[in-house]
């Protein structure tokens, strides 16, 4: 059965509205180390990205509860906004790390909830068999803007002063709203029920920590992302070592190519004949063994290989955890679900940020590359030892 039209006009909107994503975010963290020299700040940056992400729990209800349309409208032009005053900072000569943190601040807010409500919208829009498939096709999408964006975004931020690339990151907003606006279901997807009846706001962290299966997922994904907090902030000084920004897009555009190859091509067709399980543990096993390797060669433009290969794990993973989330819980509670997922598991980023961009002044990439490695290794062994993830199939 083919995806339907709607899907794509979801999948085309992300694909745009990652876009300005990583334009953005890649051009103020090389403006930020640059200006600033100091670890610090570009870890304070990264913290003012993932902050408002403590707080998504409290918006899940009130996204399974209305237009899942009309929210992601509204997210994407708050964004928009958001651009639109950075803009105009820069442009005025402000360049204060602090206000840019501020502004980043305020942006996230409105973008913390797009990838919950996209989330929640999927199901809608596909059947369970298509779950899989239309997950993957999602995360493509978002990866195959980073290829485009993080590939020349060395080159770019080389060529032009920050303010030019947030030009083109209000249009991909701007262009995102457009897209979601043209899309058919622009109805409530629920009728508010009586007080009594209504779930508590503390609902998705139930629905999580009541199955076992989800609660390995979101607490494996919030120890993951507290280093990825790090990686970032690694992979920008590591190519800050090599005094080049041409270096950082091309760590970030091959790391962006090995996921999609890992989402598109290892994950549907070498492991083909896993369960969605099985993948989920060789994606964990694999990206460790990578990125430990990729410890041997920090300081050197031969890093950007076993990153890659990582990468190509990481991909496989990005297909193995949602669809089993979106078959779990019940799609009225879905926006729930993943928006006490996505704080716990987002919300740890500025904790990691701020720790990382203290500790990166004393800890040599290697042995942060080294330890990253050695803990998914350990995710892969726990999600292998639950034979309910182990042998999930959908």
């Amino acid at each position: 059965m083919k995806l339907g039209s709607e899907f794509f006009k979801l999948v085309t909107g992300r694909l745009v509205s990652n876009f300005g994503d990583s334009l953005y975010s890649i051009s103020l963290s090389w403006f930020i180390i640059r200006s600033t020299q100091d670890s610090f700040w570009l870890g304070f940056l990264n913290a003012a990205v993932f902050a408002p992400n403590l707080f998504a729990f409290i918006f899940g209800r009130f996204i399974d509860l209305h237009s899942k349309k009309r929210i992601l409208i509204f997210l994407e032009f708050g964004q928009f906004l958001g651009m639109v005053v950075l803009l105009v900072s820069l442009m005025l000569g402000f360049f204060n790390p602090l206000w840019i943190s501020t502004i980043v601040f305020f942006s996230a807010i409105f973008s913390m909830n797009t990838y919950t409500t996209q989330d929640a919208f999927l199901p809608s829009l596909v059947t369970s068999s298509q779950l899989e498939k239309a997950q993957s096709i999602m995360s493509s999408s978002y990866r195959a803007a980073d290829i485009l964006f993080n590939a020349l975004s060395g080159f770019l931020a080389s060529a032009f002063q920050a303010w030019h690339l947030l030009i083109v990151s209000a249009a991909a907003f701007a262009g995102s709203t457009g897209i979601f606006a043209s899309m058919n279901n622009g109805a409530s997807s629920r009728v508010e029920p009586p007080a009594a009846d209504r779930p508590k706001v503390w609902f998705g962290f139930t629905l999580i920590f009541r199955d076992s299966k989800l609660t390995i997922l979101t607490f494996s994904g919030l120890i993951a992302n507290f280093l990825f907090a790090g990686s970032n902030i690694y992979v920008v000084l590591i190519a800050d070592k090599l005094n080049t920004a041409i270096a950082l897009g091309l760590f970030l555009g091959s790391a962006a190519i090995g996921s999609l190859i890992g989402t598109l091509y290892v994950s549907q067709t070498v492991l083909q004949h896993f369960g969605i399980g099985g993948k989920l543990v060789v994606g964990q096993l694999g990206f460790g063994l990578f990125t430990m390797i990729s410890a041997l060669c920090t300081n050197s433009i031969l890093f950007i290989i076993p990153f890659t290969l990582a990468a190509v794990f990481l991909g496989v993973t990005f297909v193995s955890q949602n669809p089993i989330i979106q078959n779990e819980v019940a799609s009225d509670s879905l926006g729930q679900a993943f928006s006490a997922k996505y704080t716990l598991e987002v919300g740890i980023m500025p904790i990691g940020s701020l720790f990382f961009g203290e500790i990166a002044k004393h800890m040599t990439s290697a042995l942060f590359f080294l330890i990253f490695g050695l803990a998914y290794l350990g995710l892969g062994a726990v999600t292998y030892l639950n034979k309910g993830l182990r042998q999930y199939r959908i």
